[in-house]
């Protein structure tokens, strides 16, 4: 039985589609050295209009794949310490997460406010500099609810004081066994991080109702816990309010969603959720936890059995 992360024991394990990865990836914002895997397939996490085109050619298609199976999270590794640096990487791509490494503070700051990362880790050997990397992060409207970690410093006040600030700390002296542990103790949130902006690429019927306006009927193209893009030939304006209604995928009840269109472009339109009820809510969250763990590799739930045995 492998090892269930967001879903409970009824989520499923599955292997990885290249459509489904670009599903994945469809709102991250990349750490540079995937940047060059995202255009071989030309695609713009950024483009409202957006689509995956992976050419003909079945070898390129499968190193593709090959790169992004490998990916299910992206971190932030801010430290000077190469010997750090490389038992964190490591320990990191383990866990399917992609680490981006800064070995300095302003340069760390930059990609905080230009970039979406899951986790942060922050060496305190850096002194005064990883208090200020800590405030970047909460103050960040992309990172502020992503999963920080600090690498105690040889100073106790200075652990001490960042320890409250911090959701995990890696005490010293450092050890494979001890970093794994750590990581694998917030892998969940980590995941949960993840599903915040994680779209599923899904065609479901979906209903727009508009006051004094026929209701509009198309299809779904993706969903996330925060709206979906539908396709359509309704052009309808971006600002105006709605209620979306849709049916999941092995559900029978119908999802009611206040919402506003944040835009339309020919053939498609972006839906974002205003509000839905607590239970709807609920289950769209247990709906994409699911999906999000389906794309789990498999050497990944491999390291937690072997860590459980």
């Amino acid at each position: 039985m492998k090892h269930s992360f967001l879903a409970g024991s009824g989520a499923r394990f599955l292997p990885c589609s290249i459509p489904e990865v670009c599903s994945l990836l469809l709102t991250a914002v990349l750490p540079s050295d995937l940047h060059s895997a995202l255009t071989a397939c030309n695609y713009d996490p950024f483009s409202s209009g957006s689509t995956v085109k992976l050419g003909e050619d079945a070898c390129a298609a499968q190193a593709i794949s090959d790169v992004f199976i490998m990916i299910i999270a992206f971190a932030l590794l801010v430290s000077a310490d190469p010997v750090i640096i490389e038992q964190f990487s490591h320990a990191l791509k383990e866990l399917s997460i992609s680490p981006d490494v800064c070995r300095e503070a302003p340069a760390s700051i930059r990609l905080l406010t230009d970039r979406k990362f899951d986790a942060v880790l922050i060496d305190l050997q850096l002194r005064e500099a990883s208090g200020a990397i800590l405030d970047s992060v909460r103050l960040s409207p992309l990172n502020r609810t992503a999963v920080t970690f600090a690498i105690s410093s040889e100073d106790a006040a200075a652990t001490s004081a960042i320890r409250k600030r911090s959701g995990f700390v890696f005490e010293r002296p450092l050890s494979v066994q001890s970093i794994r542990r750590t990581l694998r103790s917030a892998y969940g949130l980590i995941l949960r991080e993840r599903r915040r902006y994680f779209r599923s690429a899904v065609a479901i019927s979906v209903t727009i109702q508009r006051q004094g306006m026929p209701e509009v009927r198309c299809s779904s193209v993706n969903i996330s816990e925060g709206g979906m893009a539908v396709s359509t030939s309704v052009p309808l304006g971006a600002g105006e309010e709605v209620q979306v209604q849709f049916t999941l995928p092995d559900h029978k009840v119908p999802l009611v969603a206040q919402s506003r269109i944040c835009w339309w472009k020919t053939g498609r339109l972006g839906v974002r959720f205003v509000s839905l009820s607590d239970e709807d809510k609920s289950t769209l969250q247990d709906w994409l936890s699911r999906k999000l763990e389906a794309l789990l590799p498999e050497f990944v739930t491999w390291n937690f059995r072997k860590t459980d045995a």
